[in-house]
């Protein structure tokens, strides 16, 4: 399946004891609707359109109110349907048959929503198949048939063929050698994607391609350090020497070619005139040739010089899969972004018969870029007057950058000034120490949404790391408003009270908490600490008992340290 931002390698909310993880809703009504409530609470504000589970995963998918769709799989973002995200999805369909010479053998790995795939299947390829191994998402792709060029109805005639199974094994085992081979949007930081993205799988991709074969495959900014995002790239390198790197406002697309990249423009202007590529191509500002080869933001040497020597990820050594104190605050993907800023290449260098014209536009385009570049930034990282000032810019260097335009019209109208850009800059302040402008980061997020559970929680948690107690039990209280069974909250709280030597009420936010999840060992160790406090060594005993049976780690020994002190004094 796909991941883009919402990220699969989803922010997440720490407690403020230990690592629990986020609590379940408050149980009430059938099982259906617990369940609806616990997915949607995922993704304030939007509503469950669709969910089932699968022998290989879970799939939902959740709908706002301005429309836009967000697939999920077993809890992980996958696939948005915001601008950038979409940019990306169709390129990845896109891009390779506009590259190619004559592509005839497609595999696109990954279904997800049937994005990539719908676009590929504009293309007149004679054959193109995709291998998926979550086939749960076909019947959910059903909601994303705006977006994927009625994928569906291929299938069932016929012209695009599916197969169920694991993608790299597919190809392992096949005899086919492709044109193009599309690895679809799935994230590499997470557990089951990490193998298609190590020099094993790509020299098994390569060995699959006929001469002059093209394999293109999405690389993420969010999620990933820039050390993880340089070694990916130096990987891709490695199996494919000629490799150029597109960037699609936030994702980025790497593309490996068995020569050196040349880009003739006027095949490409051609193939983007076929009226079914161009309609597609005009739904994501893409159907100028000029706007699409501006994307282009480093050839093979730039990206040579880019990553530089250093480790790369395989198979035996799987750098990425253990990189989480690496990924802390890259949520959002702004290190890597402004890496890119000041690495970027010019895309004229790789491109052939273009005229005079096109080519003083394209240097227009990929000047504007850079401006839009800073405006992501300054967007991502709430900062909307800085963004404003940034999209203005790319305006006046390329009037025709649609992208920038869409982008202004939006910060303009207060869409994108909203809790989850805030919140982004929040959590990378709160996880680089800076507190103090993690508070600034989530009050603006709160004021564009009040109701922001996860926000409310993470403020309140780090005016606790502070010590303001007042105002994180403000928070606390402000989020039980929004859902009164928020486990972590009424954990958050306890802890809280228990600090501030407020026992009672310590004991009163534990015991709501334990209601919730039974058999937190978090929530029994601070409930026997409670019970010590007030005298009630039985009570804590059994606490410390429960909660030595369930704890690990740190946690489990400090459990037992209380249990053995309050056993040879009983």
């Amino acid at each position: 399946a796909c991941l883009l931002a919402f990220s699969g390698t989803r922010a997440k909310w720490g407690l403020v004891v230990g690592a629990v993880a986020l609590g379940a809703l408050g149980l009430s009504g059938g099982y259906g609707e617990v369940v609806r409530r616990l997915y949607e609470s995922s993704e304030p504000g939007s509503k469950l359109a669709f969910w089932k589970d699968g022998a290989a995963g879970t799939v939902t998918v959740h709908e706002f109110p301005d429309g836009k769709l967000l697939m999920k799989v077993n809890g992980g973002g996958e696939v948005p349907t915001d601008l950038a995200s979409l940019q990306t999805f169709k390129m990845l369909g896109h891009l390779p048959f506009l590259l190619h010479p004559d592509p005839e053998e497609v595999l696109v790995v990954a279904f997800g929503g049937g994005i990539a795939l719908g676009a590929a299947s504009l293309h007149s390829a004679r054959r193109v198949e995709c291998v998926e191994m979550v086939p749960e998402v076909m019947e959910a792709a059903r909601l994303f048939a705006k977006y994927n060029c009625g994928i569906l109805s291929k299938m069932a005639r016929g012209d695009v063929r599916l197969v169920v199974d694991d993608g790299r094994n597919y190809i392992l085992r096949s005899r086919r050698r492709y044109d193009v081979i599309t690895g679809d949007a799935t994230h590499p930081a997470s557990s089951d994607s990490w193998v298609l993205y190590t020099k094993e799988f790509y020299d098994l991709c390569r060995e699959h391609l006929k001469e002059g074969g093209i394999m293109v495959q999405w690389l993420p900014l969010h999620g990933l350090s820039e050390f993880d995002y340089r070694m990916l790239l130096r990987t891709f390198l490695s199996a494919f020497p000629h490799t150029s790197l597109w960037l699609f406002n936030e994702y980025t697309v790497m593309v490996g070619t068995m020569g050196p990249l040349r880009v003739d423009f006027g095949r490409l202007r051609a193939r983007m005139e076929e009226p079914e590529v161009a309609e597609d191509l005009r739904s994501v500002h893409l159907d100028d040739p000029v706007a699409l080869v501006s994307c282009l933001v480093m050839g093979e040497e730039d990206v040579r010089a880019f990553v530089g020597e250093g480790p790369i990820n395989t198979d035996g050594h799987p750098y990425v899969s253990f990189s989480e104190q690496r990924r802390r605050g890259t949520e959002a993907g702004l290190p890597n972004l402004l890496a890119l800023l000041h690495a970027r290449g010019s895309p004229l260098p790789y491109v052939t018969d273009i005229s005079p014209e096109d080519a003083r536009r394209l240097r227009a385009a990929s000047d504007a870029l850079a401006w839009r570049i800073r405006g992501n930034i300054f967007r991502k990282g709430g900062m909307p007057e800085e963004a404003e000032e940034a999209y203005r810019r790319a305006l006046e260097v390329w009037s025709e950058d649609m992208d920038s335009e869409s982008f202004l019209r939006e910060l303009r109208q207060g869409a994108y000034i909203s809790s989850y850009a805030y919140a982004n800059a929040g959590l990378a302040y709160e996880r680089a120490g800076r507190y103090r402008e993690a508070i600034r980061a989530y009050r603006r997020s709160l004021k564009a949404d009040p109701g922001n559970i996860k926000v409310l929680v993470n403020l309140g948690n780090v005016y606790a790391r502070l010590g303001m107690r007042r105002e994180a039990e403000e928070a606390y209280r402000k989020a039980l408003k929004v859902d009164p069974g928020r486990f972590e909250v009424h954990f958050n709280l306890g802890s809280l009270y228990y600090m501030e030597g407020k026992f009672g009420k310590a004991r009163e936010a534990l015991e709501r908490a334990r209601s919730i999840r039974p058999d937190s060992p978090a929530v029994l160790y601070y409930l026997g600490l409670v019970y010590e406090k007030e005298g009630e060594i039985s009570r804590a005993i059994k606490c410390y008992r429960l909660a030595s049976e369930r704890a690990e780690g740190p946690l489990k020994k400090a459990v037992q340290m209380r249990a053995a002190a309050l056993m040879g004094g009983y």
